[in-house]
């Protein structure tokens, strides 16, 4: 019965931790994307006279 909740309670400490990750990544993944695009616009304001 411990060995049983001892697994649940690994299991679960694991998948918070892996959450986690998972928000930082979309978070920094989110950011890179704003950042090229803020990048292409200014490019592209730069090389067509509009």
């Amino acid at each position: 019965m411990a060995r049983v909740e001892r697994v649940k309670e690994s299991r679960f400490g694991s998948s918070k931790i892996s959450r986690r990750k998972l928000t930082r990544h979309t978070i920094t993944k989110s950011q890179q994307c704003t950042v090229d695009f803020r990048t292409t616009r200014e490019l592209g304001a730069q090389t067509s006279p509009i």
